[in-house]
């Protein structure tokens, strides 16, 4: 009896939800009795199954249960199918259809008409193409549900007014859709920066355009914990500004895995006082989006090449972006300077930067322009080598002279550069 009254008890709420549906829908669910009843009588208790006649979610291959969520979940479909027309006719595949189907309810509850004034919008205001539309809505459904007035046009106008262009807005919108229409997240993040790191309105805007991932970031559960994190080390707010400027990945980050441990991790394995690491994060706040195991493994690396401890610490204090480098490059150009360049440990702790420029196109490119010059490369410290500004380069050895032999090696392969300096390259 029990069951029996379960299964009309679903019956009577299924024909109430039938009622709140437009007479006119296209789509018109059904609920079968059968289905119904199947699931009054299964001992695991299973959702009433509901059926539809709709040959565009068939195309879509939007399955029962799907679309049984979608519909219970807003009792009516008056709009979908005008909808996935409309989305259709701009070029959106069925997958992409299917996605945002699924996905959101707004096209049950969105008119045709004004899901149409929103794509226009965005072609409109932002100069999108039909596929740029098409990208933004499968990449950020729920932007369909943003309001014309208050998020779309709310979010234009505080880029607008700190001077940036509605290109700069297409360009954020592309490279991440979620963005668009965060209007009151991206006002009370503008206003709590510009209080407590001391980065301005137009200086946060230009971070985003350039990051724009940071707005998805919880400001009370992710962002905030992060300023208050780099607080705790005694940052001013301008040392905050700079480190976040810079490096604005670190807002994704846990702060402990991100900034304290190695932080800690330079006092113990590089005998670092707290004020000289707090001073790497300063200068190269980006080497600390590197894993810690990579800074570990780079420092295992340099002792490995016969660094001694203390050398190895001097080394990455004078040239930190050394430890997130990775190690085949750095063996490589280690190999040369000491096999080709003649150059010992002392001589790379003078210069460790030599380690940060291209090997081919500025190590390797000059040696072989001195050498073909009759000079002996050897007798040149590495600063000299690869730190000489190009222009002072040009102005030491002809301009002229310089620019031929650049087309010239652009020319070759890395295997014909590297034997451009006869045996003793070839051998290295």
């Amino acid at each position: 009896m029990a069951t029996f009254n379960h299964a009309l008890l679903s019956l009577r709420a299924a024909s109430a939800l039938l009622k709140t549906c437009h007479p006119f829908s296209a789509i018109v669910p059904v609920v079968s009795l059968r289905g119904f009843c199947a699931a009054a009588n299964d001992q695991e208790g299973e959702p009433a199954k509901l059926t539809w006649s709709s040959p565009h979610l068939e195309k879509l291959g939007i399955s029962a249960v799907e679309w049984r969520e979608v519909w219970v979940r807003n009792g009516s479909t008056r709009n979908l199918e005008e909808n996935l027309d409309l989305l259709k006719s701009w070029g959106m595949a069925a997958e992409g259809r299917r996605k945002v189907a699924t996905s959101t309810p707004v096209l049950v509850d969105l008119p045709s008409k004004a899901l149409e004034k929103k794509l226009r919008w965005l072609t409109e205001n932002l100069a999108f193409g039909s596929k740029d539309v098409v990208q933004v809505v499968k990449g950020n459904p729920r932007f369909l549900q943003c309001s014309l007035d208050d998020d779309l046009e709310g979010f234009t106008k505080i880029f607008l007014k700190e001077g940036y262009t509605r290109g700069h807005i297409k360009r954020m919108a592309l490279k991440h859709p979620q963005v668009l229409g965060r209007t009151k997240k991206l006002r009370a993040m503008l206003t709590y920066f510009e209080n407590n790191a001391g980065i301005n309105p137009k200086e946060m805007l230009q971070m985003i355009i350039k990051f724009p991932q940071i707005v998805g970031y919880s400001l009370e559960n992710n962002l905030e914990p992060k300023i208050e994190g780099f607080k705790r080390l005694n940052m001013s707010q301008g040392e905050i500004a700079g480190v976040v400027k810079s490096a604005p990945e670190l807002l994704a980050s846990d702060f402990d895995s991100s900034i304290n441990s190695k932080i800690t991790w330079m006092q113990e394995k590089l005998m670092f006082k707290p004020w000289e690491a707090l001073h790497i994060l300063l200068r190269q706040p980006k080497v600390f989006m590197a894993r810690l195991a990579t800074w570990e493994s780079n420092r295992q690396f340099f002792i490995s090449l016969g660094f001694s401890s203390g050398k190895v610490a001097s080394l990455l204090h004078k040239s930190p972006l050394l430890l997130s480098r990775g190690t085949d490059g750095l063996r490589e150009k280690f190999s040369f300077a000491k096999e080709v360049l003649r150059k010992g440990t002392d001589d790379i702790i003078r210069c460790p930067d030599y380690f940060t420029y291209s090997f081919e196109d500025r190590i390797l490119f000059r040696v072989v322009f001195l050498d073909c010059r009759g000079q002996d490369f050897t007798r040149w410290g590495l600063n000299s080598l690869v730190k000489m500004p190009k222009s002072d380069f040009e102005e030491r050895f002809g301009k002229r002279d310089v620019q031929a032999f650049e087309k010239s090696w652009a020319d070759l392969d890395r295997e014909s550069k590297l034997k451009c300096l006869g045996s003793e390259l070839r051998s290295f």
